[in-house]
């Protein structure tokens, strides 16, 4: 895990009020899976990790990654307004660090 993606997986888990093991679990519980699919959007996205790359960080296989992904970027296709929000606070965050 690099620098960044540590960057990254601590300012999701500080947005979220969570840990970074609950973050990288096997819940399926809302309250971490949808930070999850924030920090793997998000290092997609900033850090331009690879979706395999990811896949390892979080334990999972490559196409969780790819739809935890869509199903951020989907919601701000329709312009998701808490979604919105969240993407531009958590990356306004990582960007400052």
């Amino acid at each position: 895990m690099s620098t960044t993606d540590n960057y990254i997986i601590n300012a999701v888990c500080d947005y979220y009020n969570i840990s970074s093991d609950d973050l990288l679990s096997k819940s399926r519980v809302k309250t971490f899976a949808i930070p999850r699919h924030m920090a793997i959007f998000l290092l997609r996205e900033i850090n331009g990790a690879f979706y395999g790359d990811i896949a390892k960080l979080f334990n999972r296989h490559h196409a969780t990654i790819i739809a935890s992904h869509s199903s951020i970027a989907g919601l701000l296709d329709i312009k998701h307004k808490r979604t919105v929000r969240e993407v531009a606070e958590l990356t306004k965050i990582i960007r400052s660090i």
